[in-house]
């Protein structure tokens, strides 16, 4: 299969799913529906710490995927796909605390169950990434 043939394929199985391929936009929009989530929450002295963490990490995943690739080297790609994937990985953990001590409404469960399944195919990618 040449490489026309192959960029059609992937991009009919993208529509298909509705999956997002692009990385740098597929965290950008995680980034911006953490930022529109934790806006509908209640904010109080307990959830803002919480709150604060989620969403440092959370933006932070994309903003060093971005970073990784404007490396000057492959070390330096690597080194930042690291730190996102770290980022990655804390975000998951904020995001299971908020639904374990029940500070996410009901309501909102389904959208904190879809970032933390991203957060985990983020890991994934970037663990790939890194290899």
């Amino acid at each position: 299969m040449n490489f026309l043939a192959v960029q059609i394929v992937l991009y009919i199985r993208a529509m298909l799913n509705n999956k997002i391929y692009d990385l740098k936009e597929r965290t950008f929009i995680f980034s911006a529906e953490l930022l529109k989530l934790t806006k509908r929450m209640k904010y109080d002295c307990l959830n803002s710490i919480i709150l604060k963490q989620v969403i440092r990490s959370g933006t932070s995943i994309g903003a060093n995927y971005e970073e990784a690739c404007e490396g000057f080297s492959n070390k330096d790609f690597k080194y930042k796909a690291a730190v996102a994937r770290k980022e990655a990985k804390e975000t998951n953990y904020w995001l299971r605390l908020m639904l374990a001590t029940d500070l996410v409404p009901t309501k909102e469960v389904p959208e904190i169950n879809h970032l933390i399944t991203e957060t985990k195919e983020f890991v994934k990618i970037l663990s790939a990434m890194i290899k």
